[in-house]
């Protein structure tokens, strides 16, 4: 291979990788293809726990977010972590955990 540098330990694995690639050539991409894989499970696990933090993540009596131009202070907790919230123009109004509002403001909060 010419390689400018000292491989040391790894001659012996390399030299074994050499020999397969030399007797079975596919054996190259199916390496990569399992690489590819395993790559692919822990990035969507990566992805799976960030979305579950993000769900476990709740509006708090006290919060104030910016949000859309706007600062809904958040008044109560409800049931259910239903938030009764208010915006700047004094509005009250409630928010539940299925609602698609609810999570924007838990999103702005985490990423203001």
């Amino acid at each position: 291979m010419n390689l400018p540098f000292e491989l040391g330990e790894y001659v012996g694995y390399i030299q074994s990788w050499s020999q397969l690639i030399k007797e079975e050539p596919a054996e190259l991409f199916k390496a990569a293809n399992d690489a590819q894989y395993i790559a692919d499970k822990v990035i969507g696990l990566e992805k799976k726990r960030a979305s579950e933090q993000a769900l476990t993540t709740v509006l708090n009596k006290g919060d104030e977010i910016s949000y859309k131009g706007d600062t809904i202070k958040v008044l109560a907790i409800l049931r259910g972590k239903t938030a009764q919230v208010e915006n700047s123009d004094g509005a009250k109004f409630k928010v539940g955990p299925k609602d698609g509002l609810y999570a924007a403001l838990v999103n702005a909060k985490n990423n203001p």
